[in-house]
C-alpha cells in the first residue's frame, strides 16, 4: 500500500506502518474487495441447492435447453430443484423476468416412447407474463423475489400454488368421447364410430393405416 509513491505513510491518527503491517493490510483489503464482488452471488448460491435422487446422490444430467441455475454474470437465474411428485427425484421449477418452466425428472429410459433420462417431462414452459406463467423466483436484476417452497406448495406474495397444480399441463379440458366424435371431420362417404373409451382404454395404443 502506497500514498503518492511513498513506501511509508502516516495515517491521520499518526503512526508509521512498516512493510509487514502494510502487507497484512493489503491482504485484508484484497479479501474485502473479493467478498464484495461475490456478495451479490452468495445469497443466490445459498438458495440454489444441488439436485439429488432418492439415494442421496447428485443428479448429473444436463438441465433443459436455456435453463441454468446461474446467469452468465453468476447471479441467480430462478431455478429451484424441488421434488414435486414425491418420487425422490428433484424436479425443476424455473421462473425469472423472461421465462418460466416446470420440468419433471425421468429416471427411466424408454426409447420406444421417447422417454429420455433427465428433466425431460415438460409440464409447462413459456415467456413470463403469458396465461400459464409462474410468479418470478428472481427479479430482472437477479435478486430474490421472496418465492418459497413449503408445505407442498409454491408461495409467492400471498399466493399459494400447490404442487398438484404445478404437475398439471395447462390446456383446455378434455372432450368427452361424444364431443371428440363430433369434432372429427370426414370426407363424404366415410363414417367414424366410437369403438372404445375410458376406462376400457388404459394404455397407449398404436394405429396402423
Amino acid at each position: 500500500m502506497t500514498a503518492a509513491g511513498r513506501s511509508d505513510f502516516k495515517l491521520p491518527f499518526g503512526g508509521c506502518y512498516n512493510r509487514q503491517i502494510r502487507h497484512v493490510l493489503s491482504r485484508m483489503i484484497r479479501a474485502s474487495l473479493f467478498a464484495l464482488l461475490l456478495s451479490g452471488n452468495l445469497h443466490a448460491q445459498a438458495l440454489v441447492s444441488e439436485p439429488h435422487g432418492p439415494d442421496g446422490k447428485r443428479l448429473d444430467f444436463p438441465t433443459p435447453a436455456g435453463v441454468s441455475a446461474f446467469a452468465a454474470d453468476g447471479k441467480d437465474n430462478g431455478v429451484r430443484f424441488i421434488d414435486l411428485n414425491g418420487d425422490g427425484y428433484d424436479d425443476i421449477v424455473f421462473s425469472n423476468a423472461e421465462r418460466y418452466g416446470v420440468y419433471l425428472f425421468n429416471p427411466i429410459e424408454k426409447k420406444n416412447v421417447d422417454w429420455r433420462l433427465g428433466w425431460t417431462f415438460v409440464m409447462r414452459e413459456g415467456k413470463a407474463g403469458d396465461a400459464n406463467s409462474l410468479p418470478p423466483i428472481v427479479r430482472a436484476d437477479g435478486s430474490d423475489s421472496g418465492v418459497r417452497f413449503k408445505d407442498s406448495a409454491m408461495l409467492a406474495d400471498g399466493k399459494r400454488i400447490p404442487y398438484s397444480e404445478l404437475l398439471k399441463q395447462p390446456g383446455p379440458p378434455p372432450k368427452t368421447p361424444e364431443e371428440s366424435l363430433k369434432a372429427i371431420h370426414l370426407k363424404k362417404g366415410f363414417k367414424a364410430e366410437l369403438v372404445a373409451q375410458e376406462p376400457l382404454v388404459q394404455d397407449p395404443i398404436f394405429i396402423d393405416w
